[in-house]
């Protein structure tokens, strides 16, 4: 930070802080200031050009401007209508998202720290939750959705989703330029560093096949985090005809850990690894393929 930003927050009774990012999860309440104070002294707007109107001489505190950035967040924020992802979009504001941060914690396991200059494929991104991880550590992000996850929300929940809604508040707010694309994975041509495949096995009607596309975009790994057969050790796949698991009658198929294991090495990638397990009402896993 230079000597010029360091005594406007003396000026203004706030300490140094080092650093121009919060935590990766979400810059928190500071994460608004981090990102202000550390431009250059140059680029900090006069405090006449915050005024509350031009015609009056009354000005916008700073604090004034934190809470009107938060309240544009939590205004946008209820404008989506239905939220899956739980994203923290800084100021102490997270997004109302079924799936909690601990659930979203465990589902990122596999993901790859060193992603800088990597490129990444987020099959089924939704919100994009994990789409805004990987570009904050570096990567290239392409997020897509066929927006299947609509007639699960209406069914369940009564609500009307057009898709994609989340995604653009999120991106919105933490500055990032990722746009979510409307696309099978069948229809994506190109081919990526690493892919994610999460929360997205079980909803394919065809999964061995899904695999397939799955092996054809990956160059180096591939992420997937899916429902599984708890305790069953043969190389075996359940049918769960309509909403007979978790209400969801998008949701077809309960494999076990060693069938999802053999369909991908069937596929074409050389080695597959289980990094984490999750036991529960859904018993879950995160397992890392590689070519």
């Amino acid at each position: 930070m230079g000597s010029g930003t360091s005594a406007f927050c003396n000026s203004i009774g706030l300490s140094r802080i080092s650093g121009t990012r919060g935590r990766e999860t979400g810059a928190g309440s500071w994460g608004w200031w981090i990102r202000f104070l550390a431009t250059e002294p140059s680029n900090i707007p006069k405090l006449s050009e915050f005024s509350i109107d031009r015609n009056r001489t009354e000005h916008l505190s700073y604090m004034d401007m934190v809470r009107s950035d938060r309240d544009g967040k939590l205004e946008d924020i209820r404008r989506v209508p239905f939220w899956w992802h739980a994203i923290d979009l800084g100021d102490g504001v997270v997004t109302p998202g079924h799936s909690s941060l601990a659930e979203q914690e465990f589902r990122s396991a596999g993901i790859p720290h060193a992603l800088k200059g990597k490129t990444v494929l987020d099959i089924g991104c939704w919100d994009g939750v994990f789409s805004f991880l990987c570009e904050r550590r570096g990567a290239a992000v392409t997020a897509i959705d066929t927006f299947q996850h609509t007639e699960f929300v209406k069914s369940k929940y009564g609500v009307d989703l057009e898709g994609g809604e989340g995604f653009l508040v999120a991106a919105r707010h933490l500055g990032s330029a990722l746009k979510v694309k409307r696309l099978d994975i069948t229809e994506v041509n190109d081919t990526f560093d690493v892919t994610l495949f999460l929360g997205v096995l079980y909803h394919q009607r065809h999964p061995l096949q899904s695999l397939e596309q799955l092996s054809r975009l990956t160059n180096e790994c591939a992420v997937i985090e899916t429902h599984y057969l708890k305790g069953e050790d043969q190389p075996v796949m359940r049918f769960y005809p309509g909403d007979s698991l978790n209400a969801d009658t998008t949701n077809y198929w309960g494999p076990s850990l060693s069938c999802v294991e053999l369909m991908l090495l069937d596929v074409g990638f050389r080695d597959v690894k289980v990094v984490a397990t999750s036991e529960g009402s859904d018993d879950r896993a995160v397992m890392l393929a590689y070519k």
